[in-house]
């Protein structure tokens, strides 16, 4: 079966990204490979920016780097005709 292809909210990631949230699950399906996050310039960009406003830059540069890290997150580029 192929994976579930996943465009992730950035409201949802915020909610991930503590260890002691209900929904620290969505990252840890993501590192164990349960779906294909696919993440364009712009979306990636609003993650890094939502995450330094909330968390701080530093925690936002761990987080967009290890997403950059994962063979099962999908950069695509966005294209408006």
């Amino acid at each position: 079966m192929p994976p579930i292809k996943v465009v992730l909210d950035t409201n949802a990631l915020l909610r991930s990204i503590s260890r002691r949230s209900a929904f620290a699950v969505i990252l840890d399906k993501l590192y164990e490979n349960a779906y294909e996050l696919y993440i364009s310039n712009d979306i990636q960009l609003e993650y890094e920016e939502k995450i330094a406003d909330i968390f701080s830059k530093e925690t936002a540069e761990l987080i967009i780097g290890a997403l950059s890290l994962l063979h099962n997150v999908k950069k695509i580029d966005v294209t408006f005709i």
